[in-house]
């Protein structure tokens, strides 16, 4: 699908599915932050993995396939009305979800992390 030049993703139900559950795992954890990406304690160069930050200490290191990562990453780039085309350079956006009874506002930002790709850095903050 094509918007104002815009190229869209249009994820699979797996897709939105597995990033629903990270969004509320992030929740339920409080986590300050999500990270998506290649895995930069090097599992395996093939391997991304997804990652909270808790008070400070990261957690729960989620090994993934570069498929499925890539897949997650395009599906946060749509909740934050990224330009799916640029893979080049940072961008930022936002985008609100409810959990536990709350508004919560994830801002997110999508780097370029070569030679594998992106990564993203979800903020959680909870709306007052």
């Amino acid at each position: 699908m094509e918007e104002q030049g815009v190229t869209k993703h249009v994820p699979d139900r797996a897709v939105v599915s597995l990033v629903n559950r990270i969004l509320l795992r992030a929740i339920e954890l409080k986590a300050d932050e999500i990270y998506v990406g290649p895995d930069e304690e090097g599992i395996a160069a093939s391997e991304f993995a997804i990652s909270y930050l808790v008070n400070g200490k990261l957690y729960s290191r989620e090994a993934m396939m570069r498929s499925t990562c890539v897949n997650i990453i395009a599906h946060f780039k749509e909740l934050g009305r990224l330009n799916h085309a640029k893979r080049d350079t940072r961008q930022e956006g936002d985008f609100l979800t409810k959990g536990e009874g709350r508004e919560w506002i994830f801002r997110i930002t999508v780097e370029p992390a070569p030679p594998f790709g992106e990564k993203v850095i979800a903020k959680l903050v909870r709306r007052s």
